[in-house]
């Protein structure tokens, strides 16, 4: 299965059908992830989030595909993790944990008490004020679209010079990889076509 979030997938579309990619802190208090603005949601109230936000998510339905590279991935509950349990989970932010990097920062897998394993980005913080804007535009479309090439949004944190995205995690690897043929099959310009045109719908 092969998934990115909405932000990484079109520009990996757009900005290339030739070879192309998808990943934030520490504040000892327990800040509990869903933050927003500075203020904790519980998990039910992230199901219900706003006014602005549809309080089911908008489901787009796949284009038929010959290529389709993933199957559509089970629902997850939002999780409510505080800023200590991640940096304890990724062992803070352990180079051995990181999964992918990117503009935007650096990608962990983290796998939970529960058995669940969940990835997480964490935004360079050199970067942080041209960022900030993009996390935030990311989070609010992520909260609205439910798509099968697309991670699940389970969490964020956004306080303070932290920024972190929790997701569901993809064990076969990112887009990019696929197209850079990095697990030994290159996809030809109709399949990386057919990609395209899956996310655009």
């Amino acid at each position: 299965m092969v998934a990115a979030t909405a932000t990484e997938m079109f520009l990996v579309c757009f900005e290339s059908l030739c070879p192309c990619f998808r990943s934030k802190r520490k504040d000892g208090s327990e800040d509990p992830v869903l933050a927003k603005d500075g203020n904790s949601l519980s998990s039910s109230e992230m199901r219900s989030i706003s006014d602005r936000i549809p309080s089911s998510p908008l489901r787009v339905p796949a284009s038929p595909s010959r290529f389709s590279l993933s199957s559509p991935p089970s629902r997850n509950d939002p999780l409510n993790l505080s800023l200590e349990t991640v940096i304890k989970l990724t062992r803070n932010f352990s180079p051995a944990l990181m999964i992918g990097e990117s503009y935007f920062g650096k990608a962990y897998r983290m796998d939970l008490q529960n058995g669940l394993i969940v990835a997480i980005k964490r935004a360079r913080k050199e970067h942080f004020a041209s960022l900030h804007a993009e996390f935030k535009n990311e989070i609010a479309l992520l909260k609205k679209i439910e798509h099968r090439n697309l991670v699940q949004l389970l969490g964020y944190i956004d306080k303070g010079n932290e920024r972190i995205v929790i997701t569901e995690f993809v064990a076969n690897g990112t887009l990019r990889e696929h197209l850079d043929g990095q697990h030994g099959l290159i996809l030809g310009f109709g399949q990386r076509l057919e990609i395209a045109i899956d996310v655009a719908h």
